[in-house]
């Protein structure tokens, strides 16, 4: 089986580069964008400046939105 041309294998003994770790989280969630569109999304995985998420819609980087729910409520956040 080939590794996955998204999420490649890392070596063992590779140094995490992030500054804070992530941890694998999957739960559904709400993303509205611009005018008050909505999409529907599902985490994959969260840390405590950032999460990565599927999400039923195009964003661009730098698009503002609000993820509902994250931590019981509501968290702004920029792609």
């Amino acid at each position: 089986m080939s590794p996955s041309p998204v999420a490649p294998e890392i070596a063992v003994g590779t140094a995490e580069r992030r500054r804070f770790p992530r941890y694998r989280y999957t739960a559904p969630i709400v993303v509205r964008v611009g005018a008050g569109s909505e999409a529907a999304g599902i985490t994959l995985e969260i840390s405590e400046c950032g999460m990565s998420a599927l999400i039923g819609a195009p964003l661009s980087v730098g698009d503002r939105v609000e993820l509902e729910p994250v931590g019981g409520g509501i968290a702004a956040a920029v792609v």
